[in-house]
């Protein structure tokens, strides 16, 4: 079986929450032609599902993500959504390709026979050979898929008039899923501009003999459709290009990159914004911590000798989780700390460097390896199961995740020893950027140190104790001297300020030595011994 989920997308979160029915008199297009006045082409009520999944998908691909707007009614003609709408259909058609446009795609798949023959292809080689990679490709990449869906029955090629009236037949929907088991049954999972928050709509095909015929299988969205339409062909859409969304569009970033969930507090196990101190050891596989919030000290057992900690908020409630990573099994252990509730995930392998960050942009920290003989990261949202692969890196890098853009969302990145750069991927646009700071022998230690919601670019210099910062924002940059040789760096938001401050943890005394980095006041906390690993 192989299966993937885009991350952070699903219907009745991402998509509109109103139904692709509008009243009559609203024109798709209006057009102004001299001596005419204006002329109003095609109406609203045919249905508006090209420009929906186009409007869906800009939000989803916008940096922050956007909400689609709350309403669950369909909006009135000349409002923004409505003309916002209006304008991505014409898009969507991409008329200005002539032939290879997507709407001839719709009228040439209405006169593509069901089966390969001497002259022609069929659909399902099309569709196997052709569309379901591409399909597939967009997913594995995070990114949406558009789909045209052609329904009806075979028309001769030269019969213009049933064609035209079989586009009646046809619809638009945004594929975020699929599963592929043994047997080549393909299943997509896909938004449904006709079934507003259904996350179980599907097109079925089996494409494991694509010279024959092979029925496609959309029960949910026949259901949905004028007429119980039965879908013959299903396609890509092409030439999809990404359009910033009109003000008066969308309720709002899904995250706000000042909200807690782009910014949680790494460490904070008791929930209170602020960082706590704690190790976990080794040898017994316990968790001693420091609660901050009231002083207060617990331990906790969770993992074993040769597990590696992976503490952070899996679950979404702002508080830290005790987690472990086994290596020699893949699995993470994760143990939630307000409930104490357990859980296990299979993901990654031996080799792999696991880097547990908020992917999706949904408050929640996801599963994430980084494979160094490969590049790879490998991806699974905790809250959906989502999976993505991305090649981002080589061997010798050390993997840096962290909200760089200010998007709300980890991005991936890697610092280069040898050449001290940091190469950073937006992880929502695909953006790319190379920052050089640091040198060989230099410790990578990334966090918000200005409180913008935007992860700095930062190095530890064991040789002078020296901390060395470039704001990813401004650029501006800054040297604090604070630790020395030996020192283990552990940044962190320890005083509540919003801002990581400057900590080292000394293993030969087990002393936290933490230096605020607003206010320059210092602190001394013992706790902990050698052989611990500071968490």
């Amino acid at each position: 079986m192989e299966s993937a989920r885009i991350p952070g997308f699903l219907p009745s979160t991402s998509g509109f929450n109103f139904v692709n029915f509008f009243p009559p008199g609203c024109p798709v297009v209006t057009v102004s032609i001299p001596g005419f006045g204006s002329i109003p082409i095609g109406d609203a009520s045919n249905g508006l599902c090209n420009g929906m999944v186009y409007a869906v998908m800009d939000m989803f691909l916008t940096s922050p993500r956007l909400a689609p707007p709350t309403t669950t009614a369909s909006p009135a003609c000349g409002t923004p959504i409505m003309n916002y709408i209006r304008s991505r259909l014409i898009d969507a058609f991409a008329l200005q390709m002539g032939p290879q446009s997507n709407a001839y795609r719709y009228i040439d798949f209405m006169s593509t026979q069901d089966h390969d023959t001497w002259v022609q292809r069929g659909i399902p080689s099309i569709i196997a050979g052709s569309e379901w990679p591409q399909i597939k490709a967009d997913i594995d990449a995070g990114r949406p898929s558009p789909l045209g869906l052609v329904g009806g029955v075979w028309v001769w090629p030269t019969n213009i008039a049933a064609k035209i009236t079989m586009l009646g037949h046809c619809h638009s929907v945004l594929a975020y899923g699929y599963d592929l088991d043994d047997s080549m049954n393909l299943t997509l999972f896909v938004y449904d501009p006709n079934d507003p928050g259904a996350d179980n709509s599907t097109i079925e095909m089996n494409i494991g003999n694509p010279t024959h015929t092979s029925p496609i299988s959309t029960p949910r969205i026949t259901d949905k459709i004028e007429g119980n339409v039965t879908f013959r062909a299903f396609f890509k859409h092409q030439f999809y290009t990404w359009s910033m969304p009109p003000e008066g569009v969308s309720a709002g970033p899904l995250v706000s990159p000042s909200s807690p969930a782009a910014k949680m507090v790494t460490r904070d196990f008791d929930g209170d914004g602020k960082a706590d101190i704690a190790v976990w050891r080794p040898a017994q596989g316990n968790w001693f911590v420091i609660d901050s919030s009231v002083g207060t000290t617990r331990v906790r057992q969770w993992g074993q000798a040769g597990d590696i900690p992976v503490p952070a908020d899996y679950v979404g409630d702002g508080k830290t989780d005790f987690a472990v990573w086994r290596p020699n099994e893949g699995n993470w252990y994760v143990t939630e700390s307000t409930t104490g509730a357990t859980r296990v995930e299979q993901w990654g392998q031996a080799g792999d460097i696991p880097v547990p960050a908020d992917y999706v942009g949904d408050g929640k920290t996801d599963f994430a390896v980084w494979r160094p003989n490969e590049g790879n990261w490998y991806l699974k949202d905790s809250a959906t199961g989502g999976t993505r692969v991305q090649q981002w890196g080589q061997a010798g890098d050390i993997p840096v995740p962290g909200d760089y853009v200010g998007g709300g969302k980890a991005d991936f990145v890697v610092w280069r020893p040898a050449e001290g750069n940091w190469d950073v991927m937006d992880s929502a646009t695909g953006a790319t950027r190379v920052q050089q700071w640091g040198q060989q022998g230099d410790i990578p230690v990334p966090a918000d140190y200005a409180g913008d919601g935007k992860t700095d670019f930062a190095v530890w210099r064991p040789g002078d104790g020296n901390w060395y910062v470039r704001d990813a924002a401004s650029g501006a940059a800054r040297v604090q001297q604070w630790g020395g040789s030996g020192d283990v760096p552990v940044p962190g938001d320890y005083t509540g300020t919003g801002k990581a401050d400057f900590v080292v943890w000394r293993p030969n005394e087990g002393n936290w030595y933490i230096r605020d980095s607003a206010t320059g006041a210092t602190r001394v906390q013992q706790w902990g011994q050698a052989g611990d690993i500071p968490v």
